[in-house]
């Protein structure tokens, strides 16, 4: 019951965050005496709560004289961890078969709401240019009654009947069409329409945002196919986990504020992502340690971020509070992995959680720790390459060293395409082996290592670049974080002459780029921020054709 669309869209790409929430239920076409609703799930991995301040939700609508979109800009609400909020029509309201319902945050119809008191708007844009004065150019506004109970309304036709954008301070971090009728794709009638400008009201300023549709014809959506009936809606089978979602009915009813199921994808659902995951036990007093990687994904779900979390929490083998955070990492791409984390006690398992572009959970495994004796899979621990006078050597220690065949070295000149250049024999000590393999030194390869097991099952390894100088030395005296609109930096440049720099989100979304003439030594660059661009994780690449250098910084 896999839910998630191929098409791909980067921008529909979380900020990479620990708090974030999600789309979790959309109570979209209540029967004549029921009210609409919606329910956000708080995805954070963060035990502490999250504010809905500055989120957005925006659904598309259109009828035989307009068409156009209705903004309901949240109110300032904390969200406790895993736990969940929700928007209706009224207070008390109504669903399939249940009456006078008050687990509701707020009530869009409520007159302190509407004056702005609570830090949120309701309003309605339809597609027009009459009055150029009220910052839309190609939107003009309609006051909505205090009765208004159509905010997912029902469009006719083809492509999807109900749509749901979910934005966090002007980015798109969870989106859901639903009675799509096959079409996995964002329907044609929401990408054509003209960009629009909406504002966010965040600790009680308004920040304006610019809402381009047409960047959504290459994107990622959660969806259900099947239409839905009167008294229904569209819900997720398990908090939070993406592709899960489905429609209610009869049989399968919504239930705000309250789980759907939690800690694992529910029967006939399918992650997306392969991870491989093991533990090497410690023994004579040394630490366990995991290894894990993503091995394969659609590129639409990357960047995928990782956490992992000590077992010992209130109930062994389900993500609880008491759970103990290790670590996190980003694998931007899919050669990213792998990661490995020595931890105590050494008899605990693991708890590993993906989350994707999307912000919801790919999944949750828990990653059992063998006892002495068992079996364990063959796996790198590390994969890496030092420089020594005219060689560059290529390192790696694997685990459980006597399921190996061989090694197979590749090298690319472009990063894209590899090619064997030598292949080494496993050796047959048990445990833990170090090999190393020396190349000639390339200012312009990259590398990396084909592992055949003895079941002539293989995978491979992360991806090296011979050149990957330490950007720190060459990028300097970066402000960090930045708080103004200009980037001020200083590199070393290694030769005189034209260099590119590059700015991408933490989608990896290029969202500048500028040539500049540098001279050999030390060289300050001064660069102006889009004005577009929200607070967050961005990454400095500074290149002349052969060399790159990287470096991390964050926008407040």
């Amino acid at each position: 019951m896999k839910k998630l669309s191929t098409v791909l869209l980067a921008v529909l790409s979380a900020l990479f965050s620990h708090a974030q929430a999600v789309l979790n239920e959309i109570y979209a076409n209540p029967s004549a005496s029921n009210q609409e609703f919606f329910e956000l799930y708080n995805a954070s991995v963060d035990l502490n709560p999250i504010s809905v301040d500055g989120y957005t939700l925006i659904s598309y609508f259109e009828n035989n004289r307009e068409q156009g979109f209705y903004v309901l800009d949240l109110p300032n609400v904390l969200v406790a961890n895993k736990g969940y909020f929700v928007g209706s029509s009224a207070i008390p309201f109504s669903y399939q078969g249940n009456n006078n319902v008050t687990k509701s945050n707020f009530n869009w119809n409520d007159p302190v709401f509407r004056s702005g008191a609570t830090g949120g708007y309701l309003k309605k844009w339809y597609q027009s240019t009459a009055n150029l004065a009220d910052g839309n150019p190609y939107y003009d506004e309609e006051v909505l009654p205090l009765t208004f109970n159509d905010f997912f309304s029902k469009r006719s036709g083809s492509g999807a009947s109900y749509n749901a954008f979910l934005y966090k301070n002007g980015v798109l971090v969870n989106s859901f069409v639903g009675g799509t009728g096959g079409n996995t794709f964002i329907p044609t009638f929401i990408t054509n329409m003209p960009a629009l400008k909406i504002e966010t009201i965040n600790n009680g300023l308004a920040v304006s945002y610019e809402v381009n549709y047409t960047s959504y014809s290459t994107g990622v959506a959660e969806y259900v196919i099947q239409d839905i009936g009167s008294d229904n809606g569209y819900m997720r089978e398990s908090d939070g986990f993406c592709g899960t979602w489905n429609k209610s009915s009869s049989q399968a009813f919504h239930t705000p504020q309250e789980t759907n199921g939690s800690n694992q994808l529910p029967q006939g659902s399918s992650s997306s992502l392969n991870i491989d995951a093991h533990i090497s036990r410690g023994t004579n007093g040394n630490p366990s340690f995991i290894v894990y990687n993503v091995t394969s994904g659609t590129s639409s779900l990357f960047p995928v971020q990782l956490f992992a979390y000590i077992d010992n929490g209130t109930v062994v083998g389900q993500w609880d509070a008491n759970d103990v955070f290790l670590t996190s990492n980003v694998e931007n791409v899919v050669t990213d992995g792998p990661f490995s984390i020595s931890f105590t006690p050494v008899d605990q398992q693991i708890i590993l959680i993906a989350q994707t572009s999307q912000g919801c959970f790919d999944q949750l495994q828990v990653v059992p720790n063998p006892v002495a004796g068992t079996v364990l899979p063959l796996s790198l621990k590390s994969f890496s390459g030092r420089k020594k006078e005219a060689s560059y050597f290529l390192e790696w220690v694997t685990l459980n060293n006597e399921l190996a065949s061989s090694f197979e070295l590749e090298q690319s000149l472009n990063g894209l395409l590899f090619k064997q250049i030598g292949t080494i024999s496993a050796t047959l000590k048990q445990g833990e082996e170090n090999y190393y393999y020396p190349v000639p030194l390339s200012d312009a390869a990259s590398y990396r290592l084909k592992v055949i097991k003895k079941d002539r099952s293989f995978y491979y390894s992360n991806v090296l670049r011979s050149n990957q100088s330490n950007s720190s030395d060459k990028i300097s005296e970066l402000q960090n974080p930045v708080t103004s609109s200009l980037l001020r930096f200083v590199f070393n440049a290694t030769e005189t002459g034209k260099h590119t720099v590059f700015i991408y989100n933490s989608s990896g979304l290029k969202m500048i780029n500028e040539y500049h003439t540098l001279q050999k030594g030390n060289n300050t660059i001064t660069m102006e921020l889009d004005s577009k661009m929200p607070a967050g994780m961005y990454l400095l690449e500074v290149t002349n054709g052969r060399e790159k250098y990287l470096k991390r910084f964050v926008k407040y």
